[in-house]
């Protein structure tokens, strides 16, 4: 007799994977269904002369041919899912000009930061958010409606972000470090730079224990970012990243190079102020011609003026963040490092000549001259 028809359960997908079971379709089962998976064949330049061909369905990812990439296909998403990708896009891209949009761009994001059932997304989400974050260098406000939109998706406990750092982190590491993230001198690229510290931060807290080298090698990028041939804003961007990882990373990178820098950027200052001052006018003393015993006249002459070009407002503004920064760093060193490592890693007087009095409220002492208010 037939056997009784019957029904059983079993899982489909975990959090967007498939499990290796008997019941789910294999790898070869897709591979041999050409509207399912689409592959793109990008060819190894060592192997076949960098010449580029495309092929759909299976195939060994190993082979000497190439390297397979699956692509990502929007049309196998559900309804649902593809619309809640489309309002949450057009949120970010819609931006906060009013507070509507501000209310709408707010609620989406928060959506992001604690919906489940949303690992289907991920690939989507983080494919928008890397190609965006470099297509709009630029464009500062817009790129920190990106960082957030980064920050929820490291927030939200649902998701796993640990097979997509390697296409989310250069996209942070660039709106960190980035020699230009602005078009215009007055757009505010510095907190941008500031907010994209705090979501790598946030990246390396959450897979540091899983990739032991993930720290460390964040942290190589932002050192050499501060080497002095940088410009100023690389350099601002390197300082706040290594402020954020705590005072270990601060005595080990900032404190070596912190009085010659500010000595460095006082100079810059001072030689800026020095040459608007010789290009002022000068008073007119007694009169403008001196009479010498002889009854002979001679002309004041203009002084010469220096050859060090002023500043402009946007060199002020970058060496000004710059030392911000610096003192942020000095901060968390002497406020949270013990006095007897202090002692053993800085001269504290030649601390204390090179930064006067700023020092004061760095140190973190509750005393009466900190805590006053002029």
């Amino acid at each position: 007799p037939p056997s009784e028809v019957g029904l059983t359960m079993h899982w489909l997908a975990v959090d967007g994977k498939q499990p290796n079971i008997p019941q789910n379709p294999t790898s070869v089962a897709y591979k041999k269904h050409p509207s399912v998976v689409q592959s793109t064949l990008v060819e190894d330049d060592t192997t076949t002369g960098g010449e580029g061909t495309t092929a759909e369905g299976g195939g060994d990812t190993n082979s000497k041919e190439g390297v397979r990439v699956r692509q990502l296909l929007p049309r196998l998403l559900s309804e649902e899912l593809h619309l809640y990708f489309t309002r949450i896009a057009l949120a970010v891209e819609k931006g906060g000009a009013t507070p509507q949009d501000r209310l709408t761009q707010d609620a989406a994001l928060e959506r992001v930061a604690c919906d489940s059932g949303l690992q289907e997304l991920v690939p989507f989400f983080v494919q928008y958010l890397s190609q965006n974050l470099l297509d709009h260098v630029g464009h500062p406000e817009h790129c920190r409606t990106l960082i957030r939109l980064t920050r929820s998706l490291l927030w939200n406990p649902y998701l796993h972000l640990e097979l997509h750092l390697h296409q989310l982190l250069p996209s942070l590491i660039t709106s960190v470090v980035a020699k230009i993230l602005s078009s215009k001198p007055t757009d505010n690229h510095w907190a941008l730079r500031r907010e994209a510290a705090q979501v790598l931060l946030q990246a390396c807290d959450l897979f540091g224990e899983e990739y032991v080298t993930l720290k460390s090698r964040v942290l190589q990028t932002l050192v050499e970012a501060t080497l002095p041939h940088k410009s100023l804003a690389t350099q601002f961007g390197g300082m706040v990243g290594i402020n954020l990882f705590g005072p270990a990373a601060v005595d080990a990178f900032m404190v070596p190079i912190a009085i010659p820098y500010w000595k460095r950027w006082e100079s810059a200052l001072q030689a800026g102020y020095d040459h608007v001052q010789q290009q002022q006018p000068k008073k007119k003393e007694n009169s403008d011609e001196k009479k010498q015993e002889g009854g002979a006249t001679t002309t004041t002459r203009p002084t010469t003026p220096s050859s060090t070009k002023p500043l402009t407002f946007a060199q002020q503004t970058e060496i000004h963040e710059c030392q911000q920064a610096l003192l942020n760093g000095m901060a968390t060193f002497l406020r949270r490092m013990p006095v007897e490592k202090q002692a053993e890693r800085v001269n504290l007087e030649e601390l204390e000549e090179t930064f006067g009095e700023k020092l004061v409220p760095l140190a973190g002492l509750a005393t009466e001259y900190t805590t006053c208010i002029v």
